[in-house]
């Protein structure tokens, strides 16, 4: 695949986020809901936050199914750049259906959560990331075919957590069962979800959009760019994915225990988070970085051999990218404690002040009246995440400081 193709991936990746987080938002909120209601023992409750939820999610759901014919004016819209669209419309039709799967298998992925099955779920995105990577593979080393077949390879990856979601939201006897009694949409049961789902919706969107806008600041100046951020972000992922699984899991026992009125375990679980994402995240950055050459090495491979000016852009940046994970911790930490107590408008928040505050008027300034080029890249990168450390690690401790006056 060449450069300017995992440009457009990288690129369009960031518009499927956008949309994503819309889902994503709900689906956090509602977790929160069913969790307290579990942690309460109001299976009632349980039941019918989660058969709305399915409801205003198949919603979402219809609306991307119809955007899929107009992506190209769509993606026109959004500014992207044409070389980007010409490249990437299909892919990014394919993406969308990919969308509408991922979606329903993340509110799945939320109630295994809830049910303390994380054990299930590892094993389960574990299959989902083999079945990706081996088709993705074999299409583009073996078989030769464009981006599009990147996307399909991501769609069926999909399909195989939807079937198995599907036959588990079928089981009658489960408290998380489709129930056509509860899947009508009850007044205060959809409010208690979207009051704490729409902070989350514009927070993951605003972050999403935020992001979307770096990499069209970042494409004007240095087009490339783009493709090495992206990819520079997949694998210093290979941290913040861990960093997440700590955080879901922490969130969910800190709603429970919330709902149950335990302050001090929720205190408690905080700051056990906090350790446990920290140590291991210094841990995954070493080894990471130790093996960081040969992985970005299989990135600049493309059909017309070795790009050594493309892998050097990438591994200038990952170095940064990298090591400002570490303050990642203390964000991620936070956010589990902010989400999971209810506070999804200091979410919105906080996350909102990382990209419009600390990072895109930094990112302008540094590449429009200074001459530091790519380097301008590396710098927003630890700036933002250390500040936004900071910022959300100060209410988390403001949180805890309230939460003890109270027992």
């Amino acid at each position: 695949v060449s450069s300017v193709a995992l440009s457009s991936v990288s690129y369009l990746s960031q518009i499927q986020n956008l949309i994503l987080s819309l889902g994503l938002g709900l689906v956090s909120g509602s977790s929160v809901v069913m969790s307290r209601f579990f942690g309460e023992g109001d299976y009632v409750g349980v039941r019918k936050s989660f058969n709305n939820m399915l409801t205003l999610l198949f919603s979402i759901l219809i609306l991307l199914l119809v955007l899929v014919p107009f992506v190209p004016g769509f993606l026109s819209f959004l500014g992207t750049p044409d070389v980007f669209i010409k490249e990437g419309s299909s892919y990014f039709q394919v993406l969308t259906l990919s969308t509408v799967l991922n979606l329903f298998n993340n509110a799945f992925i939320s109630i295994e959560r809830i049910r303390g099955r994380t054990r299930r779920i590892m094993v389960f995105n574990f299959i989902v990331m083999a079945i990706k990577l081996t088709l993705t593979a074999f299409f583009v080393y073996v078989l030769e075919s464009s981006i599009v077949m990147i996307a399909f390879s991501t769609l069926v990856s999909h399909l195989f957590l939807s079937v198995i979601a599907i036959i588990s939201f079928s089981k009658k006897d489960s408290l998380f069962s489709i129930n056509t009694k509860f899947m009508k949409v009850e007044k205060k049961t959809a409010l208690s979800i979207l009051s704490l789902s729409f902070p989350l919706m514009f927070e993951k969107s605003a972050f999403s959009l935020g992001k979307t806008i770096v990499n069209s600041i970042v494409s004007s100046f240095y087009p490339l760019s783009v493709g090495a951020l992206g990819v520079s972000t997949g694998v210093s992922g290979l941290v913040t994915l861990m960093q997440s699984g700590f955080s879901d899991a922490s969130m969910a026992l800190i709603s429970q225990n919330d709902g149950n009125g335990r302050k001090d375990r929720v205190i408690k679980c905080y700051f056990s988070v906090l350790v446990l994402t920290l140590f291991f995240s210094l841990i995954g950055t070493l080894v990471i970085y130790t093996f960081s050459k040969p992985l970005i090495h299989i990135f600049a491979m493309g059909r017309n051999g070795y790009d050594i000016e493309f892998e050097s852009l990438i591994y200038d940046v990952f170095k940064y990218d990298l090591f400002s994970c570490i303050p990642l911790a203390f964000n991620i930490s936070a956010s589990s404690l902010i989400i999971g107590s209810g506070r999804t408008k200091i979410a919105f928040l906080v996350s909102f002040c990382r990209v419009y505050l600390f990072r895109i008027p930094l990112l302008k300034y540094l590449l429009s009246y200074t001459t530091l080029g790519n380097i301008s890249i590396k710098i927003v990168m630890i700036v933002s995440n250390t500040l936004t450390a900071v910022l959300s690690t100060a209410i988390a401790i403001y949180i805890i400081l309230k939460e003890r006056r109270k027992y």
